[in-house]
């Protein structure tokens, strides 16, 4: 696939910008006493940077929702088939449950994410107090 090495190039490029700025943030709130900072990254264990942090929260649905949300969000003719490829890009979703140290099963409803964000936002807190 031709198009693979101009991803490559821009990662190379992309990623130790947005890893120096992730790791000013994260020092500047370790000053501030915060407990808790999450990342959001898609390709994390891909880029090789899960050893960066204390723990990995790994949000997971179904593939048909995760195709369908996609669909939806972008809007285009093609989504359905940008989505499937992204989805064959990425490591497969068992392996990255696998590495997980929290599992947040997001197939249904914004009210169920909440509460499942909420339950583990608890559970982080309570450890972070106890470190």
């Amino acid at each position: 696939d031709e198009a693979r090495p101009r991803v490559s190039e821009l990662n190379s490029i992309v990623h130790p910008a947005v890893i120096a700025e992730e790791e000013r943030w994260i020092a500047q709130l370790s000053r501030q006493h915060a407990g808790i900072a999450v990342v959001e990254a898609a390709l994390l264990f891909e880029a090789g940077s899960a050893g960066r942090f204390d723990k990995m929260i790994v949000v997971t649905a179904p593939e048909d929702v995760r195709v369908r949300r996609f669909a939806e969000r972008v809007g285009t003719s093609n989504a359905s088939e940008e989505a499937q490829r992204r989805i064959a890009a990425q490591m497969p979703e068992s392996e990255k449950t696998r590495r997980a140290d929290y599992v947040i099963e997001n197939g249904g409803s914004m009210v169920d994410l909440r509460t499942r964000v909420d339950e583990l936002l608890v559970s982080l807190r309570r450890d972070a107090a106890v470190a």
